[in-house]
């Protein structure tokens, strides 16, 4: 009986100290890929310098008023040309 308690205690020990390099032992290519997604999420919740600009263009298109929408792209245009983006 005091056998099987001091296997029971030492495979606990075992798994206690094998949790937690647990992560580590992922491939890498998933982990990579984890890392990357979350980099990409990071990238895109940033607003761009001419989101203003891009929603006056939007809500001209759905009040129907081109000559609106496009007098509001053309800083747009110059300044993308500008920054070559």
């Amino acid at each position: 009986m005091y056998r099987l308690f001091a296997r029971m205690a030492a495979n606990r020990a075992q798994l206690r100290s094998a949790r937690p390099a647990a992560i580590f032992h992922l491939p890498s290519s998933i982990l990579a890929a984890g890392v990357s997604a979350l980099l990409l999420m990071n990238f895109s919740l940033q607003a761009s310098p001419r989101d203003a600009q891009w929603k006056q263009v939007e809500e001209a298109i759905r009040k129907g008023l081109p000559k609106t929408a496009i007098t509001n792209l053309e800083p747009i245009i110059q300044s993308a040309l500008k920054d070559r983006a």
